[in-house]
């Protein structure tokens, strides 16, 4: 649990360094052009690290896996990552941090109501505070970075 904590502690810095430097970035192509590269660069590393962790996968290929498999893909991932690249470009590193905050908590209550799953107690709390910093960052006073 503490090593998986840690990972998600360093996957949060990560993205975050990613927002930032998406706002800085001088880019020559729009991030649409940019997902073929993407994915095909992340599917190399993920499946070599993948190899490397666990070995030759024994896969049963069916028609349902590939289904599952291309949604993963473009919807699930491909768009997704575009959809939070223009995001971070065009709107305040604060704003998009918090509109992706959202996202987990969507999760959860489309799982509840689709597939009436039962949120245990301690994803009852992960959702209270997530809720609640989305809303301290929402409301919390700005500080002016004017002198007067």
């Amino acid at each position: 649990a503490l090593f998986g904590n840690a990972v998600l502690l360093v996957a949060a810095l990560l993205w975050a360094a990613s927002i930032l430097h998406i706002r800085a970035h001088r880019w020559q192509a729009a991030p649409f052009d940019l997902i073929p590269w993407e994915m095909a660069l992340a599917t190399l590393v993920l499946g070599a690290l993948t190899l490397a962790v666990d070995g030759r996968p024994a896969i049963g290929w069916t028609p349902n896996l590939v289904l599952l498999l291309l949604y993963s893909a473009l919807p699930g991932s491909a768009l997704a990552f575009w959809g939070a690249a223009v995001a971070a470009q065009n709107l305040p590193a604060v704003t998009t941090s918090l509109g992706l905050l959202g996202a987990p908590v969507i999760g959860i209550a489309a799982s509840a109501v689709i597939f009436g799953e039962t949120p245990t107690l301690s994803l009852g709390i992960a959702v209270v505070m997530i809720l609640g910093g989305i809303a301290l960052g929402t409301f919390a006073p700005r500080e002016s970075n004017q002198r007067d």
